[in-house]
C-alpha cells in the first residue's frame, strides 16, 4: 500500500478494515498497489474529517481493471455498511471514494 505524503491515517477501525480489503482487491485484480490519496482530512467534506472515509487513486489503472476492482470492492464492502463511489470523472482526479456509513443492522464486524 502506498500513501501520498499528506495522508493522515488516524482513522476509525472500520476504515483500516476497508483499506485492507481495497488493497487486496487491487493487488489481485489490477496487480498494482493501492494508493491512498485522502483519509482523515479536515479539508474535505463528508466523513473524511471523522476518519470514516478514504479515497483511492484510479488514474494508473486501465478502464477494465478499474471497473473490475470497483465491482469487487463494492461486492465485499457494501453489505457491511460501506458506500463505495466511483469518482473517476471527479474534478479532484480519478478515484474511488469509500466511506463507512452503516444503515440499519449493517456492520463490518460480527
Amino acid at each position: 500500500m502506498k500513501l501520498t505524503p499528506t495522508v493522515n491515517l488516524d482513522v476509525q477501525p472500520a476504515i483500516y478494515f476497508a483499506l485492507g480489503v481495497a488493497h487486496a482487491v487491487r493487488e489481485i485484480y489490477a496487480e498494482k498497489s493501492l494508493i491512498v490519496t485522502s483519509a482523515r482530512d479536515s479539508h474535505t467534506a463528508g466523513l473524511h474529517p471523522e476518519g470514516l472515509a478514504f479515497d483511492m487513486r484510479t488514474r494508473d489503472m486501465e478502464e477494465g481493471e478499474a471497473s473490475l476492482v470497483l465491482a469487487r470492492i463494492k461486492q465485499i464492502l457494501e453489505p457491511l455498511g460501506y458506500d463505495v463511489v466511483d469518482e473517476r470523472k471527479s474534478v479532484k482526479g480519478p478515484h474511488f471514494h469509500v466511506e463507512y456509513d452503516p444503515k440499519g443492522n449493517e456492520r463490518f464486524y460480527v
